[in-house]
């Protein structure tokens, strides 16, 4: 990481947080391809003992995620970066997702980096820190804290001709020209293959909207997304036939297809359908929530 342990000044560590979530990541990606293609079927056990082997997520006394996986390097909290809660920046791994004391540290992480550094920030050094706080919160369903990192990056970081920056208006840099629209995606859609949840993160300043365009795992296209209080319309294109979890952030009343021949049936949680899809076809549905 771009930052060094309590105690020392030396960012040749081991054990740290992101080293050990991207080689999980790898691994995980390794064996669910090689099992769709029908390869490496000597190599995957050799994965998953890998997989067993790595150190498990820790809380630092403060209930804030360690950065390095060991009692024997500290936290240096007095950092903007936070290379810690790279397992979150796309995504939810279900250790994570099913482990109630892992997602309350990773979201006081997020929120102990925002008071620290972004309070009163007026130079506003790294805006992608900002994205990246973003990404994390969305990722946990945090919506609210989400929201509150776009302020900070539409308020403080582009210029008038729409040119983004690296620090607050000053220094040229890319990084939110993509950030930005990230973090505004997956408050709006979250995806992994075979399930698609729908405003997984939707902000109280966005009680209505449309997004359109939005690419999810499992080769399926959100064409359009529209939302009110009552309900959602969307229309979506599934690459392959296949049958998805679909969710929403309140109970479904009703779920009608209104175009396409998609079939939707009973799922195990009351705000959500088992959603039957056709290939290459357009699917349109109109669904009524419970509020």
């Amino acid at each position: 990481p771009e930052n060094w342990p309590a105690g020392s000044k030396s960012q040749a560590t081991f054990n740290a947080t992101m080293d050990v979530a991207s080689s999980k990541q790898l691994l995980t990606n390794l064996i669910a391809a090689s099992r769709k293609l029908g390869k490496n079927a000597d190599k995957i056990p050799v994965w998953e003992k890998m997989l067993t082997k790595m150190p498990e997520y820790m809380v630092a006394e403060n209930g804030i995620i360690k950065e390095w996986l060991t009692p024997k390097l500290g936290n240096n909290d007095a950092h903007r970066h936070s290379s810690q809660l790279y397992p979150l920046y796309d995504g939810l791994p279900e250790e994570i997702d099913k482990s109630p004391k892992l997602r309350s540290a990773f979201i006081k992480s997020v929120e102990d980096k925002l008071e620290r550094y972004w309070k009163d920030n007026e130079r506003g050094f790294m805006s992608f820190g900002i994205v990246q706080l973003g990404q994390v919160a969305a990722s946990l369903g945090y919506g609210e804290i989400a929201h509150h990192c776009l302020k900070h990056l539409v308020y403080g970081f582009w210029l008038n001709n729409l040119a983004s920056m690296h620090n607050r208006r000053t220094l040229f840099n890319m990084d939110i020209s993509g950030g930005q629209p990230s973090v505004v995606i997956k408050m709006l859609v979250a995806s992994d293959p075979g399930e698609i949840k729908l405003l997984p993160s939707l902000p109280k300043a966005w009680p209505t909207g449309t997004i359109e365009g939005v690419l999810c795992r499992g080769q399926i296209e959100i064409k359009r997304l529209h939302w009110t209080a009552d309900g959602v319309d969307v229309t979506l294109v599934s690459g392959k036939a296949q049958t998805i979890n679909l969710e929403l952030p309140a109970d479904i009343s009703e779920l009608k297809v209104v175009k396409g021949s998609a079939k939707a049936a009973q799922a195990s949680a009351a705000n959500q359908k088992k959603l039957t899809l056709p290939a290459n076809e357009e699917v349109t549905l109109k669904i009524s929530l419970k509020r």
